[in-house]
């Protein structure tokens, strides 16, 4: 009897151990995989002006607005941005509109606890314009190169207040015949510009 009862315990004993090593501790959940960092990239889109006139000759002036966008890239040592826009000049007998596409890169930096953006670049347009006299109209091709500097403020953490400034090149100037005259754009115009917008991203802080 008592042998019976030590193999019923010993028994027991190997069974205990064999349940505690397939219930012991387990290993620790693999950690998750750390969230990535929020995006720092900012852009932003807005309207401006246009207020272009000849320089070495005569003004003839034209005026008009563009649809603007661009982005802070490399620690916002990079803007690459984007217009297009309608123009409207007259004189010597001639009504000319037209619409212009450009794009561009400028470099600079954000001063004032980014609060200030200053930079300059390059600018290629293209210029689709149609000419208006009383004997007739037709359609005239440009493509200008810009030399732009911008001057961007950005207040509060959404509104942008900028300008834009600076000579426009002609390779071909685009002449728009009258009836008593002609309006001429190039070889060298200069043109400045207010720009609103809001800034896309995270907030100015």
């Amino acid at each position: 009897m008592p042998s019976r009862a030590l193999t019923v315990v010993v028994a027991a004993v190997f069974t205990s151990s064999g349940a505690w090593a397939a219930d012991g501790p387990t290993p620790p959940p693999a950690a998750a995989p750390a969230p990535d960092p929020p995006s720092t990239t900012r852009g932003w889109i807005g309207i401006g002006g246009r207020n272009s006139f000849g320089l070495g000759g005569a003004v003839q002036p034209d005026f008009g607005a563009y649809a603007y966008g661009g982005l802070w890239l490399l620690g916002e040592h990079v803007q690459p941005f984007a217009r297009a826009g309608w123009t409207h000049a007259g004189g010597d007998g001639v009504t000319v509109n037209a619409v212009r596409f450009g794009a561009g890169l400028a470099a600079g930096a954000a001063l004032l606890r980014d609060r200030l953006w200053l930079g300059g670049g390059v600018e290629i347009e293209a210029v689709g314009a149609w000419s208006s006299t009383r004997a007739g109209s037709g359609p005239s091709w440009g493509a200008p190169t810009a030399l732009v500097g911008l001057v961007q403020g950005r207040i509060g953490e959404r509104f942008l207040l900028g300008v834009d400034v600076g000579p426009e090149l002609y390779p071909s100037p685009m002449r728009f015949a009258g009836s008593s005259g002609a309006v001429e754009w190039g070889p060298v115009r200069f043109n400045a510009g207010l720009l609103v917008g809001i800034v896309l991203g995270p907030p100015m802080r």
